[in-house]
């Protein structure tokens, strides 16, 4: 069965717990199974709280690194 998905970025440029909220809420509601969430800053990222929301509203997630510039292979 295919599943289809989306950025975060779709909705935002940016991923906060706030930000996060509201793009779970407008994946779900656009009828997605899953959404690509960023993880722009690892050290603040409330996985228990967008685990619990997610959930909520019955959509799988996958992350990214939004690595820098210098982080990338050469």
């Amino acid at each position: 069965m295919l599943k289809f998905g989306a950025h975060a970025f779709c909705w935002e440029g940016d991923w906060t717990s706030e930000i996060g909220d509201r793009v779970i809420e407008q994946a779900a509601r656009a009828g997605l199974d899953f959404i690509e969430i960023p993880l722009l800053h690892p050290e603040n990222f409330d996985a228990k709280r967008h685990r619990r929301h997610l959930e909520s509203v019955g959509l799988a997630c996958v992350s990214s690194l939004g690595l820098s510039r210098r982080a990338h292979a050469a």
